[in-house]
């Protein structure tokens, strides 16, 4: 069923809406949930949260992108619930080691100063993507927003996995010029 009709249906209050939303798009929503939380018990009962969400949400809201917007409330919701969840749950699972890789591109000295660059590193970091070829943007987006490991990239991308490790490293590395160039680092 296309994204359209599913909105329909949501606008409708028709609970095939998420019947449909789970049958189209479920396995890559708990697929980045587990990514975030490290179990797939979490996971489940993250995207489960998710549904809930997108029937209070929708409408008002009115995605052009049904499958994104439903990963961005999971990545949300996951986040909200790792948050949550006790020290030793949070450093696991993919997040950790991606962040672990931008740490030192991103990293910020003080709270407050974070609070304020916020706005400003996030306009650059997707100026920037924008400026980069699309598989490159590609990979890096699935990288570091759905948390995707450079195996599960490689695989989906039609990629070897040592090409994806290098194209995340060589836009690491321009990401971080880049944002030297904006006074951002």
């Amino acid at each position: 069923m296309e994204d359209r009709e599913i909105l329909r249906l949501f606008a409708a209050r028709d609970e095939r809406a998420i019947r449909e939303t789970a049958a189209q798009y479920g396995a890559r929503c708990i697929a980045l949930a587990e990514r975030i939380l490290g179990s797939r018990e979490d996971a489940e009962e993250c995207v489960n949260d998710c549904w809930h969400k997108l029937w209070n949400a929708i409408p008002p809201a009115d995605p052009a992108k049904l499958e994104a917007y439903a990963l961005t409330v999971v990545r949300r919701t996951a986040f909200d619930r790792l948050r949550a969840e006790s020290a030793q749950k949070r450093g696991s699972g993919q997040l950790h080691r991606s962040l672990h890789e931008l740490e030192d591109v991103l990293a910020s000295q003080t709270d407050v100063q974070r609070r304020i660059e916020q706005t400003e590193l996030t306009a650059a970091v997707s100026r920037f993507l924008r400026s980069q070829p699309p598989q490159s943007r590609e990979v890096f987006v699935r990288h570091y927003w759905y948390l995707e490991s450079a195996g599960d990239i490689a695989r989906a991308m039609g990629l070897n996995r040592s090409s994806v490790k290098s194209v995340l490293r060589r836009t690491r590395e321009k990401l971080r010029g880049y944002l030297q160039e904006e006074g951002l680092l």
